[in-house]
């Protein structure tokens, strides 16, 4: 067996989508690199196939994604300068006349 094939078994092993884009970028990875080097035709052929399952699996992953997305919720806050909202800022505190005192306040009085 060969080196690059180890991730690339691993690619067509995994059964978690959300580890799956990793797993075949770390493939391509190995093959790339084997690439690097001469190789025989028996092993040219090899890798170009799980180059050619590499793509169509990662074609597959994408579907999946999209798939998940469309079914859920689309939530989505307005733009920030969006005029249709108004752009005031609501308080939860009690508003209180400035002449008056507060209890809370620390004042000092001269006399």
């Amino acid at each position: 067996m060969y080196l690059w094939q180890y991730p690339y078994i691993a690619v067509l092993l995994e059964t978690d989508h959300t580890q799956l884009h990793g797993r075949i970028l770390e493939a391509r990875s190995f093959l790339e690199q084997r690439l690097l080097s001469p190789a025989g035709d028996d092993e040219l052929c090899a890798m170009l196939v799980a180059a050619s399952n590499l793509d169509v699996i990662e074609g597959e992953l994408s579907d999946i994604v999209q798939r998940i997305a469309a079914t859920r919720p689309v939530t989505s806050a307005p733009a920030p300068n969006d005029p249709t909202v108004p752009n005031e800022r609501v308080s939860l505190r009690p508003t209180r006349d400035s002449a008056a005192p507060h209890p809370g306040d620390r004042t000092t009085q001269t006399a």
